[in-house]
């Protein structure tokens, strides 16, 4: 072994050491060959060399090897400690002390065998055979039932080859109709349109630049934005709204480019027909819901309710992260600053739905019951809570001190404006900050009775509030002084 010199030379290599000629039942052991134990005794002068047990390759007998410990490596440190019995785990600090005890204490050694290995050169005729094991339920049927023959297990018939399973057809029936309806609500945009609509953002932008030495800032502003709903409204509103022909424009409103209608604000309840108007019997049946549109309420059954806005608003060549964020606010709500009457995805018998109101129309508070037991819209909201929740946070951000206060909170050090991902994670890293300080105010003020308030059941046992977010929510609650978010747990 390396790190070892010899110090004793054995005679008789080629001597097994055995007398072969035994019982052949009994079990034959390797001697314990001098590469076996890769350890030879070693002079004892020798600096960093520690006595370690070995036996003698001849007679058997207990001796002793001098390993060089301090000038090995890891790996040899570790065989060494496998040798003998001890851990191999920890640091080359821990296996140095772990040899060092075991060299030192003299009565461990006494407990050193080598390792026994059975030699397969003959064949073991007189051994025991292992007991198989066997349940004791066969063992009573077999006892029960000897000649009993084994049967094959009861299966239902295989189904023939042809022969659809029960469903299949309607099952493909239903996916192509949805695929059809889903490919006729949000078509395909060409390449050569995305790119026109580019060319026509890129002169328009060109001619507003051109203007700057004329115009103010304010009105410039107001310019780049319409031509950037123009543009949006170019791409996105694909699909016509059904009440942009029959809804009347608002007093002063004014087309923002020509086949466009803005869409006023509040909207006009749409007119009853035959198709809207139901019996006091059938609206007793059917569940329905009633949301407040600013200051309008739209009431509306679940078949009235396509599926959620499949909306994006990460950057998405050829529109930019600011011209999507500016999309995003200008459909989010009625507010007539920023309404611009595009698009959102999203309409109810002839309403456009903003984005605001889409937890109204598919979510459900936690504990509420249906009289009738159903559940409306199951699933809905579990796919795009998490997603409402980061426009609504940006949103929020977006309008407290308008766009250049947003983009001066989202920006790196060198004044490189964030992508999107980057921005939701600072505002949950803001979020995170203002619970932390929350909560650590919340102990503060309730040392002694803090696990008496801060507390919530699980399988009916009462177990104290540890997470920040969970306990500025509820001393938020107390207080009387709920914010935006509290409450998004309670809607499933």
């Amino acid at each position: 072994m390396i790190g070892m010199e010899q110090h004793q030379h054995y005679s008789s290599a080629g001597s097994t050491g055995l007398n072969h000629h035994h019982h052949h039942h009994l079990m034959d052991v390797d001697p314990p060959l001098q590469q076996q134990h890769v350890m030879v005794a070693v002079s004892a002068s020798n600096a960093g060399a520690w006595p370690f047990p070995a036996k003698d390759p001849m007679d058997g007998a207990l001796t002793a090897c001098y390993l060089n410990v301090d000038g090995a490596d890891n790996k040899q440190l570790k065989e060494w400690c496998r040798t003998y019995g001890l851990g191999v785990s920890g640091r080359k600090s821990e296996l140095v002390k772990r040899l060092q005890d075991f060299s030192n204490d003299t009565d461990k050694w006494k407990s050193y065998q080598p390792s026994k290995r059975r030699m397969h050169r003959n064949p073991h005729t007189d051994g025991q055979p292992k007991s198989t094991s066997v349940k004791k339920s066969t063992k009573r049927a077999q006892a029960a039932f000897p000649d009993r023959e084994a049967q094959p297990s009861a299966h239902l018939p295989n189904i023939l080859p042809g022969v659809p399973l029960r469903g299949v057809q309607e099952k493909k029936k239903a996916l192509q109709l949805w695929a059809a309806e889903t490919s006729a609500r949000y078509p395909y945009v060409p390449k050569e349109e995305r790119a026109k609509a580019a060319e026509i953002f890129l002169q328009k932008s060109r001619a507003a630049m051109g203007a700057v030495g004329t115009e103010s800032t304010p009105d410039l502003l107001k310019e780049t934005n319409l031509r950037l709903d123009e543009l949006s409204a170019l791409i996105l509103d694909r699909r016509r709204l059904t009440s942009a022909d029959t809804s009347p424009p608002l007093a002063n409103s004014q087309p923002l480019f020509v086949g466009h209608t803005p869409i006023p604000c509040p909207i006009p309840p749409p007119a009853a027909t035959q198709n809207t108007a139901v019996t006091g019997s059938l609206c007793l049946a059917m569940p329905t819901r009633t949301i407040d549109l600013n200051g309008r309420s739209l009431t509306f059954a679940e078949a009235d309710v396509g599926p959620p806005p499949a909306h994006t608003f990460a950057a998405d060549p050829p529109f930019t992260l600011e011209m999507q964020l500016r999309r995003l606010n200008a459909i989010w709500d009625f507010d007539p600053v920023h309404w611009r009457g595009l698009d959102t995805g999203l309409t109810i018998q002839g309403t456009p739905i903003p984005l605001a109101y889409l937890r109204d129309v598919f979510a459900t508070r936690r504990g509420a019951k249906s009289q009738t037991g159903h559940v409306w819209k199951p699933n809905q909201w579990k796919g795009v809570k998490n997603t409402w929740l980061n426009w609504r946070d940006i949103i929020v951000y977006w309008r407290q001190g308008g766009e250049d206060a947003f983009w001066t909170t989202f920006s790196s050090t060198t004044g490189e404006r964030l992508p999107y991902s980057k921005i939701l994670d600072r505002i949950t890293e803001h979020r995170n900050t203002k619970d932390v300080a929350t909560a650590v105010k919340a102990k503060h003020e309730y040392s002694t009775d803090f696990d008496t308030v801060f507390w919530y059941k699980k399988t009916g046992q009462k177990i104290v509030m540890t997470q920040d977010r969970a306990i500025a929510r509820k001393y938020r609650l107390l207080k009387n002084q709920p914010t935006q978010g509290d409450d998004d747990d309670d809607w499933v």
